[in-house]
């Protein structure tokens, strides 16, 4: 606790990430009313076990009635959502059109989880939207911090001019290569409906329909690192 108050001071500075298991277990049981059996899973996923994370979900529920059901966990996250979004969108617009591009791109690779350090500017770091943890061959990889900020991240990504061209030009038949390839993954991303492409074969006989499902959205399927816990 001494750690989570010194963190609120302004010339302090923390890593912002997630905990191990055991560590945020540890740290729930300050938190009674969010460390209840039918919520707890909730709370785990909510925050990713960020402890900044759970400090304003505390906070979020101060005034609700008990008990704190999922619903209302619910209804927190989408507030601190928005709350991320307006920051990220802010962030957007002051960037000149060179780094629109890049800033697209890097979120385009964050949602499928294949990022690196070069990818987000120093000052998106600083928002602390993502967190940084050691790949393969100790590269340094770029994670979305919690699922209220990846669904904030992906709705500025919807919103962006750069989506929307695409996804006109592609309903036009009027797409590039390269478009075509940020379109079927920006399909991956957005959708949790199955993309159904029709084939053929080489002689382009035997059409046959193709599914395709993604479960790219779904924060725990690539977000958290699972596999890199911070040391107890």
């Amino acid at each position: 606790m001494k750690i989570l108050e010194d963190s609120l001071r302004m010339n302090s500075v923390y890593y912002v990430g997630p905990l191990s298991e055991t560590v945020f277990s540890k740290l729930l049981t300050k938190y009674p009313r969010l460390n209840q059996a039918d919520i707890v899973d909730k709370v785990t996923n909510l925050t990713n076990r960020v402890p900044r994370e759970l400090v304003r979900l505390s906070d979020a529920i101060e005034d609700k009635e008990d008990p704190i059901t999922n619903e209302i966990l619910e209804d927190c996250a989408s507030t601190r959502s928005n709350s991320f979004y307006i920051v990220v969108w802010e962030y957007f617009l002051g960037l000149h059109e060179v780094s629109k591009h890049k800033f697209y791109k890097a979120l385009l690779k964050a949602f499928l989880g294949n990022t690196s350090i070069a990818d987000f500017e120093w000052d998106f770091v600083d928002l602390g939207l993502i967190y940084r943890i050691k790949g393969d061959l100790n590269s340094t990889m770029n994670r979305i911090l919690c699922p209220p900020v990846q669904k904030a991240l992906l709705k500025a990504f919807m919103d962006m001019p750069l989506t929307k061209d695409i996804m006109d030009r592609v309903n036009l038949g009027n797409i590039s290569g390269q478009e075509f390839e940020q379109a079927l993954l920006i399909q991956f991303i957005t959708s949790n409906k199955p993309i159904v492409p029709t084939a053929t074969d080489i002689v382009n006989a035997n059409p046959t329909s193709i599914h395709w499902t993604s479960n790219i959205v779904r924060l725990s399927d690539f977000q958290t690192n699972r596999s890199a816990k911070a040391k107890e």
